[in-house]
């Protein structure tokens, strides 16, 4: 069955300690994260040896949370390391002195300018966020001021000594600095270490980002005065607080640079406000359905990564988010701390998720594989040598990083859409019994009528082998919904291997035209069983929402079969005869046929392992009844005499006509083959720009004027090109018919919906291939191709003009 939607309990089991230890994550990163877990605790961590100690600080300082590990875990630390961290500590307050008192300086400047400002970050997290502001090693000041304000107090900081130091990336203007001759030493916690200030023209970059988070100017009004150390300071109110501190972490997420102390921070505060019932009430009628989306993202992946409890009103938010959000948060959601230590870019998959324009999608991806921006200095200053230094290195590291992630980012790509599709894994096993099964089939289809036309049979006999066959299909379709009702899918399939197999050997060895007529009809007998197991297999194996795309997957999938069957047909005698040199062509044909059917007894090694789930016992009718299905069988019975006019003596064209050789007739097959599986993954795009219907009728229409245009070709180069387009336009429309069918009838009807729709075109194949051969003997191959294009036009017709457009309801489908 088609994998379930993941829901918040799905997503949070996922993240059991059991798995957080398994992740690609260093044993003494590990050990931190384990032990700043609020259901955790510090044993991995005192555990660790000396030379493991050593690059978990190097890990803690990095991400800033060595003092933070320090108040929280001293007693787990080794003596030596207490020491290094106190001393830490005490570099660290000299700096945070001068951070407090180059804010009190900054908000005195604004306000005797009447500059208005919030403070956002650093010591406005205090005591909500982090018990003490001192513990978050904080870097810089960050300052949010109105827009038309925000020039206005880069001014007023200037005249007291602030100068650019960079440029600026979005949100903020260039951040400032008192110009000093400090140079980096590696101590994070050095006291003279410079502060820079951001002023924050907005929170968030929407066109930056390509999502909206509207609401920001909802924030400025609901701003409130904290205190700090005596002084008033401006603040976000404490759900906008939350928003902005949920807001910068994804911001830094989905560019690949993970914080894992501002998550700490986020998730400390949910813990403590996982009751706070007047608080979720506030959030929840303060924040837009958008905004609320972003930060229930933030608030799904730090309670996993923490063990943070969640309100209910948090719990809620994150069960509605989107599904494909929702899916990355099941496969991806530790993979931004595995980058912190083995680079990748899954994040890239969230952003393209949140997204909701193809475009901005598409800028996105392109944005992240492929970036070209290098950091670069303010006009207005003139770079130091040192700077010029850091910028070159810096660009070499990120060039660095980008290549050697650009494989795996594309790899990334293709799991993420196939993840997307949420096609359970029995899909891809009936896959690979489907591949032995059609590459033997198609082998043994190809070969076939040139090998009785060696045998010295024309084309009217081949016409009657063929009706036979057709015969065998339709007197199978019937009782193979009852035998798959009655036996199981699986076992329907296996009994069609093997069978199909045992009949394909006897029609080889089979001597004279009423035996060759009789393996026929018993090798369409066997064949009807698979025919008709094919769509509730793969209907069974997905929903409603990814049924089209897996029948066009699965006709895709059997195209490119069909290549690789074509090109082994034509070269399969060659090389058989090259090897035994006794054979003649006959002979090396017919060697060919026995290997193609021993390849078809092999798909019944994987089709054995299937487990197909158990077919619905309801109370419905084994084969549906409804006006849908009676117009929709009725217009399939022109079609199918269309195709089937035509498709069993392609290769008898392409010798008789076309005067080609068996090793180009399989490249012919195998091009065209090709060309539809490129052809047929177009057909949904096309479907849901038409619609259903519609789009079939047109792309039957097309068939049709493909048929004509062969009628008319004399050169083999030409009839080639022309036979890959009617072959492609006739199979682009399949999944299409086939998904439709499966969705307007019930499950319980499915077999016997799939049985009627191969009855009909087992019939109209028997009839057309019978009347076709006696009239290509008598008329040639143009007037059967002609005649063939308007029974395409005919059903094309019918299908537009009868077939209801819109799906009927479950509870409607039997009058609609």
């Amino acid at each position: 069955m088609a994998l379930p939607l993941p829901g918040v309990e799905t997503a949070r089991a996922a993240w059991s300690r059991h798995d957080i230890l398994q992740a690609r994550v260093p044993n003494h990163a590990l050990a931190v994260l384990e032990a700043l877990r609020f259901d955790g605790n510090s044993s991995r961590l005192a555990a660790l040896d000396e030379a493991a100690h050593r690059k978990a600080l190097e890990f803690c300082d990095r991400a800033q949370l060595t003092l933070l590990l320090n108040s929280l875990c001293r007693d787990a630390l080794p003596g030596w390391v207490q020491e290094r961290i106190d001393r830490n500590l005490a570099g660290y307050s000299q700096r945070f002195e001068r951070l407090k008192r180059s804010l009190f300086e900054i908000a005195d400047v604004l306000a005797a300018r009447g500059i208005d400002f919030v403070l956002v970050k650093g010591l406005a997290h205090a005591p909500d966020f982090t018990p003490d502001a001192l513990l978050r090693a904080q870097g810089d000041i960050d300052i949010w001021a109105e827009p038309a304000a925000a020039a206005a107090a880069a001014e007023a900081l200037g005249e007291i000594g602030y100068v650019p130091v960079c440029a600026s990336e979005g949100r903020h203007l260039a951040p400032m600095s008192r110009e000093t001759e400090w140079e980096w030493r590696g101590d994070f916690f050095a006291p003279d270490l410079p502060i820079s200030v951001d002023v924050h023209y907005e929170l968030w970059d929407s066109r930056a980002e390509r999502i909206p988070a509207p609401g920001e100017s909802d924030f400025w009004e609901r701003r409130t005065a904290a205190w700090v150390d005596g002084h008033p300071v401006q603040v976000l109110s404490a759900p906008d607080a939350l928003a902005f501190a949920a807001l910068h972490l994804l911001m830094h997420l989905l560019h690949g640079d993970l914080r894992l102390q501002r998550a700490w921070e986020i998730a400390r505060f949910l813990d403590a406000r996982a009751r706070d019932d007047a608080f979720w009430a506030q959030w929840r009628n303060s924040h837009s359905d958008s905004l609320r989306r972003l930060e229930a993202v933030v608030f799904q992946l730090v309670a996993d990564w923490f063990g943070a409890a969640l309100s209910p009103t948090a719990e809620e938010a994150i069960g509605a988010l989107p599904e494909d959000v929702q899916l990355w948060i099941e496969r991806y959601a530790l993979s931004p701390v595995e980058a912190l230590f083995h680079p990748n870019k899954d994040e890239i998959w969230l952003h393209v998720s949140l997204a909701k324009g193809l475009r901005d999608k598409y800028s996105i991806f392109l944005r992240r594989v492929l970036p070209l921006r290098v950091p670069t200095q303010p006009a207005t200053q003139a770079a130091t040598a040192s700077q010029v230094k850091l910028s070159v290195l810096y660009a070499a590291r990120r060039a660095l990083h980008h290549a050697r992630t650009l494989a795996p980012a594309l790899a990334g790509a293709a799991r993420w859409q196939w993840a997307r599709t949420r096609i359970d894994g029995a899909f891809v096993e009936y896959q690979v019994a489907a591949a032995l099964f059609c590459i033997g089939v198609v082998i043994f289809l190809l070969l076939y009528n040139v090998y009785l036309l060696g045998l010295g049979y024309r084309e009217n006999v081949l016409g009657h082998i063929a009706s036979a066959m057709s015969v065998g299909t339709l007197c199978g379709s019937l009782p193979a919904a009852l035998i798959a009702r009655r036996f199981g899918l699986r076992n329907t399939l296996l009994t069609a291997i093997l069978g199909g197999a045992a009949a394909a050997c006897l029609r080889v060895l089979a001597v004279g035209e009423p035996w060759l007529l009789a393996t026929a009809f018993l090798n369409g007998l066997c064949l009807s069983l698979w025919a008709v197991s094919y769509q509730p297999a793969i209907a069974g194996a997905t929903n409603e929402r990814n049924r089209q795309f897996a029948f066009s997957l699965s006709s895709v999938i059997g195209m490119l079969e069909c290549v690789v069957g074509g090109m082994l047909g034509g070269w399969l005698p060659g090389l058989l005869g090259r090897f035994a040199h006794s054979l003649s062509v006959v002979g090396a044909e017919r060697a060919a046929l026995l290997v193609a059917s021993g390849t078809i007894s092999l798909a019944a090694l994987p089709a054995a392992r299937l487990r197909f789930a158990p077919l619905p016992k309801e109370r419905s009718k084994i084969y549906p009844r409804s006006r849908f299905l009676f117009v929709f069988l009725f217009s399939l019975c022109w079609w199918s005499a269309a195709v089937s006019a035509f498709h069993p003596f392609f290769n008898a064209f392409f010798v008789q006509r076309m005067r080609m050789q068996v090793s180009r007739i399989g490249l012919v097959y195998s091009g065209a083959q090709f060309v539809q599986a490129m052809v047929v993954m177009t057909g949904p795009l096309v479907l849901r720009r038409l619609g259903q219907v519609r789009g079939i009728a047109w792309m039957q229409f097309g068939t049709a004027c493909a048929l004509a245009a062969l009628a008319f070709s004399r050169q083999g180069g030409v009839a080639a090109v022309w036979y890959a387009a009617y072959m492609s336009l006739q199979y682009m429309s399949e999944p299409g018919l086939f998904s439709m069918l499966m969705e307007r009838v019930r499950p319980g009807e499915r077999s016997g919906a799939s049985a009627l729709y191969f009855l009909v075109t087992s019939l109209m194949g028997s009839l057309s291939a019978f009347v076709a051969g006696s009239a290509i003997a008598r008329f040639g191959y143009p007037w059967l191709l002609i005649a063939s294009a308007a029974l395409a036009t005919v059903a094309a017709l019918l299908f537009r003009t009868l077939v209801p457009r819109e799906n009927c309801s479950m509870a409607s489908i039997t009058s609609c």
